[in-house]
């Protein structure tokens, strides 16, 4: 399996000079829980420094975020750390009433109405 860095490469530099990447809520987990062994989330992030990627998020992945942080028995305290940090890099995409009724359109199209919500926000960034 091809690994994060190279399928958001593949995808990212055929498309604009300043690059927007969307970030669903278990590429965040596998982050922040260092789930998976590549490091490829720790570049984007600091190449949005360089402003070479914008960094894309829907809101509601923080709350899942940090949801599934507290089960697995993270301290608030930590867990506010990790949110604040990922804010200073990462914009956050509301997924409001159009994205709902955009959704309520395609369902058919769709097994995951998470993932559908997620792709239809970042449509929008």
């Amino acid at each position: 399996m091809k690994n994060l860095e190279t399928i958001f490469h593949n995808f990212i530099f055929n498309y604009s000079k300043t690059m927007k990447l969307f970030l669903d809520t278990n590429v965040l987990l596998d982050f922040v829980m260092k789930r998976i062994d590549d490091a490829s989330l720790e570049k984007f992030i600091a190449l949005s420094i360089d402003s070479a990627y914008e960094l894309y998020c829907a809101d509601i992945s923080i709350t899942n975020m940090i949801y599934v942080l507290q089960k697995n028995n993270w301290k608030n305290e930590d867990i506010m750390l990790v949110v604040h940090a990922l804010l200073e890099y990462i914009h956050l995409l509301s997924i409001d009433e159009e994205i709902y009724i955009e959704m309520m359109l395609f369902d058919s199209l769709w097994s995951d109405l998470e993932d559908m919500s997620q792709y239809i926000c970042s449509k929008r960034s």
